[in-house]
Order: C-alpha cells, then sequence, then structure tokens
C-alpha cells in the first residue's frame, strides 16, 4: 500500500530514492603500506587511480614525525628526519596492529630508531 516508503511509516509521499545518488559519490580507498613508500588507491565513478600527495608525487614516503605544533607526515616529515629523529617514525610497517605485549615486538625494538 506504500504506507512504508523509505522506511517510516505514514509516508506516502513519492520520493526519489536517494540511494541511487549516494552510490554515486562513494568510494573505496586502499592503502599499500611499505617499508620505505606507501601509496594510496580510490575506486570511485568506475575509475581506479593512484592519490597525488601534496607535492604531485603518487608513491609517499612512509615517515611520520611530531613536533610540539604539529603532526608531520611524508615529505616534511623526511625534512625533520637529521633535525629531529627522536620525534621521527620510519619503518614502522611491520608495528602496524602489532599490541605491546606481542613477543615479536621485543624481537623488532633493537632495529627501530624510536623507542617504542
Amino acid at each position: 500500500d506504500g504506507s512504508w516508503i523509505h522506511g517510516r511509516p505514514g509516508n506516502t509521499r513519492s520520493q526519489p530514492d536517494r540511494r541511487a545518488d549516494v552510490r554515486k559519490i562513494m568510494a573505496a580507498i586502499g592503502l599499500d603500506f611499505g617499508d620505505c613508500f606507501c601509496k594510496i588507491g580510490c575506486a570511485r565513478l568506475k575509475t581506479l587511480g593512484v592519490m597525488q600527495n601534496q607535492i604531485g608525487k603518487r608513491k609517499t614516503a612512509t615517515v611520520v614525525g611530531f613536533t610540539n605544533e604539529n603532526r608531520l607526515f611524508a615529505s616534511e616529515a623526511v625534512g625533520q628526519q637529521t633535525s629531529n629523529s627522536a620525534n621521527t617514525v620510519v619503518s614502522f610497517k611491520g608495528l602496524l596492529g602489532m599490541k605491546m605485549s606481542n613477543p615479536a615486538l621485543a624481537e623488532h625494538k633493537p632495529y627501530l630508531a624510536q623507542e617504542v
């Protein structure tokens, strides 16, 4: 009888299906973390592409730096790596998703440039 249009009882007005609009703008993002570089892919509007970083490159350094005011990523973090090495994290691919209680973390610690 049309009383359950859009999941609301009593709404009998004919409204366009908004789900079709949502499907047009939805996107899937994929992250590829490497030891030195990472790439971000995007599937949207029936196309696939690798996204560019802030300097126009598709390959981004896998480095994160921390200052008192900011978090720095990629080329900005690489720029501060020598002057602020204690607060710059590199080679963290093997640590992603690992708990601090994991015995494998103890094996990685001697090879890390920063304290975990």
